[in-house]
């Protein structure tokens, strides 16, 4: 069962996904079930990661941080392919377990030592650059590093 804390992670992975598309090729012939179109052997195709994560048909009101929404009761009421921070099936992320020690690690260390808080410079909003593979913030974000 989750905690809390992961599902914090795994919204602001949804709220603020490390690649907007994944890209993909069909290694088959593949007609899209409910229609006629058909995908030939060895198409492009880009999953829009970031449309997905942020389409207010899969997510209610997706621009506000709610990590209940991770919870394994909400989990059940979705398709499996709702969130995909980490990709799926067989070419998801082999570090995905890595990353995850990777960021507790670094986190640790950090927050024992120091308190973060956002800086009076920090804007109230803090946008995304609109052209771009991987999400980055258009504008800096600023913050205060206090030694404990």
């Amino acid at each position: 069962m989750q905690d809390y804390a992961d599902c914090s992670r795994i919204q602001t992975l949804r709220k603020y996904t490390v690649l907007a598309v994944l890209p993909r090729i069909s290694i088959e012939e593949y007609t899209i079930p409910g229609t006629n179109i058909k995908l030939e052997k060895g198409t492009h195709i880009a999953v829009p990661i970031n449309a997905i994560h942020h389409d207010p048909e899969i997510y209610e009101s997706p621009h506000e941080f709610r990590p209940e929404r991770f919870a394994p009761e909400e989990l059940q009421k979705r398709h499996p392919q709702a969130f995909l921070g980490f990709g799926d099936g067989p070419r998801n992320c082999i570090g995905l377990r890595f990353a995850r020690m990777q960021v507790r690690v670094g986190l640790i260390t950090l927050l024992k030592s120091y308190r973060f808080t956002f800086s009076e410079k920090t804007p109230p909003r803090i946008d995304i650059m609109k052209k771009g593979l991987v999400l980055v913030p258009d504008n800096i974000v600023w913050l205060r590093a206090t030694k404990l």
